[in-house]
């Protein structure tokens, strides 16, 4: 007699994964069986986002409260917590409780700080998450200057090794200046492999100094994703070291000399919905001292048929890259789009002879955890 396949654990967790996008969905899997309700539980709790407004309602602390209390009633929950988000303008004891929680599995932590947050005790709220040896990953995303925020970051663990960074303004400081060299002796700075970086356009690099990402090292940094290339560190950023880089913008304006990166392995673009000359330019500087493999571009609305000059003069750089052996071009979309890929063939018809082509169909979700998992992959 078969074996029925809703007795197969295997088969099962494999189905309620594909409903991690689905809250209600989760939430309906685990009525269903005692082997059902772990594995969704698992992604249920797995990234619990705490979100308030900057002036919290008292809706939203009775939100905030909710959750810790059923992180202290259920225990046996705490473990599938992998991150955990703080917004805005958290105050109380209820924070302090939060953090006190026995975080066991934890692994990313985000904040999100306004002009209202008060640096100094948030800073004595999360002080056990400093204790967390599984943390690998912090997220910062600042309406406050980077100065403000840094005197909070001194206390984190070695272990974190990936930094993102969403500041509009740098330098809008309201009181914390950046430590002093001798100041910066004292501390243990925590040396990253992973970074991704977001600078206001009114910052130039002018802004961003030596000590731009206090108390972080990045002699040993090896991926950078960045939001455009004109606002970028790359005096304090060791180039040499670079495997993977990532633009989201790069305008006309950017001046990326990739002969700079003799290591670079991977080099990604976006397109969100035009086809710049910034990535044509920055490939042209290749030189074939470098190592580079995989050119990829993640496709968004792009309309490829109003830039066939543009997509010709990037079609002969690819062809013609002088490195051995060529890379691999790679689109990704992140769905199925009819005629995208034929378009796509028809415009760049000497990397497809030279079978450098390559298509990639991915959810946006798949795109991000893709990346992640390369970056992991590759440290």
């Amino acid at each position: 007699m078969e074996r029925n396949p809703l007795y197969i654990q295997e088969l099962v967790d494999r189905c309620i994964d594909c409903l991690a996008e689905s809250t209600p969905s989760l939430l309906a899997c685990t009525l269903v069986a005692r082997s059902w309700v772990y594995t969704a539980q698992s992604h249920l709790f797995r990234a619990p986002h705490v979100t308030l407004e900057d002036y919290p309602s008292r809706e939203e602390d009775a939100r905030l409260l909710d959750f810790q209390n059923t992180l202290i009633a259920f225990p046996h929950v705490v473990c599938h917590v992998h991150e955990l988000c703080l917004s805005h303008s958290l105050h109380g004891t209820t924070v302090e409780k939060l953090c006190n929680i026995p975080f066991s599995h934890l692994e990313t932590l985000l904040l999100e700080l306004t002009g209202h947050t008060d640096i100094s005790w948030l800073k004595s709220s999360i002080k056990p998450l400093y204790s967390l040896r599984t943390l690998r990953s912090l997220s910062l995303d600042l309406t406050v200057g980077y100065p403000c925020a840094a005197p909070l970051l001194e206390g984190f663990p070695p272990t974190i090794d990936h930094l993102e960074v969403f500041c509009y303004r740098w330098n809008r400081n309201v009181g914390n200046p950046m430590p002093t060299t001798a100041a910066c002796e004292q501390v243990s700075f925590i040396p990253l492999k992973s970074l991704v970086l977001a600078v206001g356009r009114d910052d130039g690099p002018q802004s961003l100094n030596s000590s731009a990402l206090y108390p972080f090292d990045l002699s040993r940094l090896k991926s950078l994703q960045v939001e455009t290339g004109e606002y970028i560190p790359w005096i304090t950023i060791p180039k040499q070291r670079i495997e993977m880089l990532e633009f989201k913008r790069l305008s006309r304006k950017s001046s990326i000399d990739l002969s700079a990166f003799p290591n670079l392995n991977l080099i990604r673009f976006n397109l969100p919905n035009t086809l710049p000359p910034g990535p044509r330019l920055a490939l042209e500087k290749i030189q074939p001292s470098n190592r580079i493999q995989i050119v990829q571009f993640s496709l968004g609305d792009c309309a490829f048929d109003e830039f066939k000059v543009e997509c010709g003069e990037l079609d002969r750089v690819l062809a013609l890259c002088p490195v051995s052996p060529l890379p691999v071009v790679e689109f990704e979309a992140y769905e199925v789009m009819p005629g995208v890929e034929e378009s796509l063939r028809r415009f760049f018809p000497r990397i497809v002879e030279q079978n450098q082509f390559r298509m990639a169909y991915r959810s946006s979700v798949m795109a991000i955890s893709w990346w992640k998992d390369k970056v992991a992959a590759e440290q």
